[in-house]
């Protein structure tokens, strides 16, 4: 890790090159998720459990200090995805799932109709930077208010 620049800080990936090494490790990460998943067999609701619970937090982890990545996110979605496809019986799909319709459909909430209500790690992440803005802005440190407007 060291020799291509990364340093590992309190579980997040830092290099000068930019975040590469972070990238490739939540790649990693869902990857594995997803292999030890579908090796236990889990139900629909299960699945969504897990991915909220545990993909979520390690997903949300480092996102407080990187930028959002549409294809490390796209990654994501895909894995999320074929595991839906897989815990459904459909198997055999060998296109990008994470722009599918059923990608539309598995994330979109449970209340809106065919929704099966996964979490979205594109909209966790927005909505993680969301709240970050909205607690600097409502600071009582003047600095940080300060440095919050001027980053917008």
């Amino acid at each position: 890790m060291e020799e291509r620049g990364a340093t590992r800080y309190l579980g997040v990936l830092f290099s000068f090159a930019g975040w590469q090494e972070q990238e490739t490790q939540i790649m990693k990460m869902a990857k594995a998720f997803f292999i030890e998943t579908t090796m236990i067999r889990p139900s629909l609701q299960q699945l969504k459990e897990g991915v909220q619970a545990v993909l979520g937090a390690r997903l949300a982890f480092p996102r407080q200090v990187m930028p959002s990545n549409s294809k490390c996110l796209n990654y994501v979605r895909t894995q999320v995805c074929k595991a839906i496809s897989y815990v459904l019986g459909f198997h055999g799909e060998q296109y990008d799932l994470g722009e599918s319709s059923l990608a539309a459909i598995a994330f979109t909430p449970e209340d809106m109709g065919l929704g099966l209500g996964f979490p979205d790690p594109e909209v966790a992440g927005i909505t993680q930077d969301a709240r970050r803005i909205f607690e600097g802005f409502e600071s009582d440190d003047d600095r940080v208010a300060a440095a919050t407007y001027a980053l917008l």
